[in-house]
């Protein structure tokens, strides 16, 4: 099998009901996938596409993959038959070659989920997103947000006001999170361009599943590497791609506090 290690990116995602060959754009907020419940990551040797279903798994039929360039399906699966727990699905991209594909997952009752994703080749970074203007009812002068691939909010005022800086933009759109497993204590590794900072997990008892050490503002710097004006953005993140990896829970949450980031059940 050939390997390819260029950047994966979601580029939108679309949610309709496909019933007696009608599509119907009118789907409930509760049933839409969004970007907050999908993540890219990209380790070494190993890049993964993670999902996490807006209902259970079981309310689903198929998943499948298609080129969306020469509309050649690619593979299709029932969406049981990659389920991990009940609403997280795990997808190898490794193996796509540089293209545009469409994901879609469908569900019993014709719900459908478009997941437009791009392949790059080795190498090229997927090109910063245009700045969005998030309108604010009654204000004529909106502030502008920022966002990553996946639509989140990226706080530049955090990383200087030069956004003309490739370099930065770059960085911040392909940051990850990734792990290293020991036992009980392992590592949560944010990366972010040529930079990395390293934080020790435990698991909990009671309530508590596991928590992440963090240092506090005063060794922040000198511990991670990152300016302290970018900490509370960093952990955020941290906190956030954490759970969506990291726990199966519906219920699960976390807390960041002054040495910790906690998450419960």
């Amino acid at each position: 099998m050939t390997n390819f290690f260029g950047i994966v990116d979601l580029i939108c995602i679309e949610n309709h009901w496909s019933i007696d060959n009608t599509v119907i754009d009118d789907v409930l907020e509760k049933d839409q996938l969004t970007g907050r419940a999908v993540k890219i990551v990209h380790y070494a040797e190993c890049q993964q596409l993670t999902l996490w279903l807006p209902t259970t798994g079981n309310l689903y039929d198929q998943i499948s993959m298609t080129d969306k360039n020469t509309q050649i399906e690619i593979w299709r699966k029932d969406v049981a038959e990659i389920l991990s727990g009940s609403i997280q699905i795990i997808l190898d991209t490794l193996d796509y070659a540089p293209s545009e594909y469409i994901i879609l997952i469908t569900r019993k009752d014709g719900l459908q989920h478009l997941l437009h994703i791009k392949k790059y080749e080795e190498g090229v970074l997927p090109p910063v997103d245009p700045v969005m203007q998030e309108n604010i009812k009654g204000k004529d002068n909106a502030p502008i947000v920022y966002r990553d691939g996946l639509s989140n909010v990226i706080n530049y005022e955090a990383y200087g006001t030069n956004i003309g800086n490739l370099d930065t933009l770059n960085a911040k759109h392909t940051r990850k999170v990734s792990y290293k497993e020991y036992g009980r204590s392992n590592d949560v590794i944010y990366t972010e361009g040529d930079k990395m900072a390293k934080f020790i997990s435990e698991f909990g008892t009671g309530n508590c599943i596991f928590y992440i050490h963090i240092p506090t503002e005063e060794n922040w710097e000198r511990e991670t590497g990152f300016s302290v004006a970018e900490r509370a953005d960093i952990l955020q993140f941290v906190a956030e791609t954490v759970l969506r990896d990291q726990t199966t829970s519906a219920g699960a949450y976390f807390e960041i506090e002054e040495n910790w980031i906690t998450y419960y059940n």
